[in-house]
């Protein structure tokens, strides 16, 4: 009995050994063997025929490569990630391969919901709601008509485009990293950029004419007629930037003359607040009344008790007092 249970240990201790020997060691070399086998060093140049990307949820539109793919990622907001045909078939072998690394896409864009708290673009760069890795200013632009930042980061290649939506509820950022300098990569970002369009549907329902009396409404307002109106069907598909108050009658005399912004369209009402002669203003809503039309605007200027902080007051100002902004 005891040579047996020698023998037995001694098998046993065998079985034990040839296991660790043999068995381990494939799944040890396993993920290796399955990485190197989705590395690849081909490359599969972006198609010339584009192809829409539609997110209907927020009514936005872009065009990419036709055999350029995409992956979504949904929350409050949602981020699109875009990939080329080699990336993509990188990402899925990876997936298949349950290899814990990351591809990287060509760009991505991201929408957050804003609720409209931040009139410009650079305010919402300062949010919180998006990365603040900022290492220089490139340019500003527009991007579907929309005044837009673009952003080098700390990261060489990482540039980062920014902007709002007409109505202010969504704020848009658009990513691309390329570091090597990639004329496809460079392309397929300016193709976004360029092609980026808003629909009709957005996150958050528009109010810019709510409690306004129907009667009130200019559906079709002639310049020819009435003084100071601007484009209705231009204001119909959002809020119309690069606009100031101007004073022409005080113009030469006094450039920095004060203008009433009323709690309604009319004369009679009261001023909520007095802005400067060239302060900039967002025009939302505009009425007709009499020979003028009224535009309801956001003004944003300094604080009264503070003159290092600012404030957004919303009121009324007559057309005429109101012009485009033509400095560059």
């Amino acid at each position: 009995m005891q040579q047996l249970k020698y023998q037995h240990n001694f098998f046993l201790s065998i079985t034990v050994a040839m296991f660790f020997t043999t068995i381990l060691p494939v799944f040890e070399i396993t993920p290796v063997l399955a990485r190197q086998e989705c590395d690849t060093i081909r490359e599969v140049p972006p198609s010339s025929k584009l192809r829409e990307i539609k997110i209907d949820r927020f009514g936005i539109v872009f065009k990419i490569p036709g055999n350029y793919r995409t992956t979504s990622k949904q929350s409050r907001g949602q981020s699109i990630e875009i990939f080329s045909p080699v990336e993509y078939e990188y990402l899925e072998c990876i997936k298949r391969n349950r290899i814990t690394t990351e591809a990287d896409s060509t760009a991505e864009v991201s929408i957050v919901p804003t609720g409209g708290r931040y009139q410009t673009a650079t305010e919402f760069t300062k949010s919180g709601l998006i990365s603040d890795n900022f290492y220089r200013l490139i340019k500003t632009t527009k991007i579907a008509g929309q005044p837009a930042l673009i952003y080098e980061a700390s990261r060489k290649g990482f540039i980062t485009a920014i902007f709002l939506s007409p109505d202010k509820q969504l704020g848009i950022t658009i990513y691309t990293l390329n570091e090597e300098n990639n004329p496809n990569i460079s392309r397929i970002f300016d193709e976004i950029l360029t092609s980026f369009k808003f629909g009709t549907k957005t996150a958050e329902p528009r109010t810019i004419q709510a409690n306004v009396p129907v009667n009130q409404v200019a559906t079709k307002l002639s310049a020819n007629n009435r003084k100071g109106c601007v484009d209705d069907r231009e204001l119909k598909k959002g809020p119309l930037e690069f606009y100031i108050l101007y004073d022409r009658e005080n113009a030469s005399s006094n450039p920095r003359t004060l203008i009433n912004i009323r709690e309604k369209p009319t004369i009679k009402s009261l001023a909520v607040h007095t802005a400067y002669s060239g302060n900039p203003v967002i025009i939302l809503q505009q009425v007709a009344q009499n020979d003028y039309c009224w535009l309801k605007v956001n003004v944003t200027t300094s604080s009264k008790n503070d003159s290092t902080s600012y404030i957004t007051v919303t009121g009324w100002v007559r057309g005429d007092l109101v012009t485009e902004d033509k400095s560059p």
